[in-house]
């Protein structure tokens, strides 16, 4: 839809695009972040998704939207085809005052630092509102706080989403093996040959969730206990979707019904930023006037710190 290149006069499908969508006050966007993550071996740096983060500056040109926030992870910094640069020099050049900030998802075990870009058309009311965006510490919830109540999905409402995925028989093998040593982390005797043969730091991988703990960082590998600490804390099985998208923050209102396949489930889910973090960007952006308010909060959400 936005297919021409940066600094290109508009075509006329995007100008057809741009009247047809008519006044935007936000746009947000989440480019994939795969090409520029430290766990890619293959392609890291130089994979062709990484310029879909330019794709976005030309969206926000062509539909002249006010406010722009673009999430990724650090990586995306030392992308060999400097597309951060590239980004921020175009959006300069239109106008808008550019900003990045880092921001640490503090309900995972492990801190997730998510960069992101924000800016906004540029008015002497607003220069400098980028200044002093509040940190964002999470809601320091335990994990039974998140899975409480749903433990008996699987059984008593199954479908794609409230079901686990399949284990084969040997990690079927590996998850009784944690209950029955009462563990959270398999012992490399248990674990395959590419783990046990090999020193390696991935304790995490294989492992069982902590009922009193914090959720380690879902991805969409959570269908898989070799992909990380996705064993259900008190249930012999890995967790379900709908596990993983509480623990993301997504609030039981949020519908799935329209993804129909588990991988599908497992990629959207797992490469979701945590709702509430773009929540408290969204509120300090109407809190300084950058945002216009909405008129009344849709059904559902009580209030920007209620159940949102």
């Amino acid at each position: 839809m936005f297919s021409g290149d940066l600094n290109a006069p508009h075509s006329r499908a995007e100008r057809t695009l741009s009247a047809n969508v008519g006044r935007i006050d936000l746009l947000i966007a989440g480019p994939p972040c795969q090409g520029h993550s430290d766990l890619n071996n293959h392609s890291r740096r130089l994979d062709a998704r990484n310029s879909l983060y330019a794709r976005v500056a030309r969206a926000a040109d062509v539909l002249q939207a006010p406010v722009v926030i673009i999430e990724n992870v650090l990586g995306v910094t030392r992308d060999r085809g400097r597309v951060v640069p590239r980004v921020a020099n175009l959006l300069s050049s239109r106008g808008y005052a550019y900003r990045n900030r880092m921001h640490r998802c503090l309900r995972r075990r492990r801190s997730s630092t998510k960069k992101t870009t924000l800016c906004h058309r540029l008015l002497s009311s607003v220069q400098h509102a980028w200044t002093s965006i509040p940190k964002w510490r999470g809601l320091r919830l335990k994990l039974r706080h998140v899975l409480s109540g749903i433990e008996d999905e699987p059984s008593t409402s199954p479908t794609t989403f409230t079901t686990p995925s399949k284990s084969s028989e040997r990690n079927t093998s590996r998850i009784a093996y944690l209950f029955a040593k009462r563990a959270y982390e398999l012992p490399d005797s248990e674990r395959p040959p590419c783990h046990r043969d090999f020193a390696h730091s991935y304790n995490a991988v294989y492992g069982r969730l902590r009922w009193d703990g914090v959720a380690n960082t879902i991805t969409s590998g959570f269908g898989s206990m070799g992909q990380g600490r996705y064993v259900h804390p008190t249930k012999r099985r890995l967790i379900t979707p709908h596990e993983a998208a509480r623990i993301q923050g997504f609030p039981d209102w949020f519908r799935f019904d329209s993804v129909k396949s588990r991988g599908a489930l497992q990629t959207i889910i797992g490469n979701a930023v945590v709702p509430r973090v773009a929540a408290h960007l969204v509120a300090y952006l109407i809190e300084r006037g950058i945002l216009r308010p909405l008129p009344a909060l849709p059904e559902g959400i009580q209030s920007r710190w209620g159940r949102l």
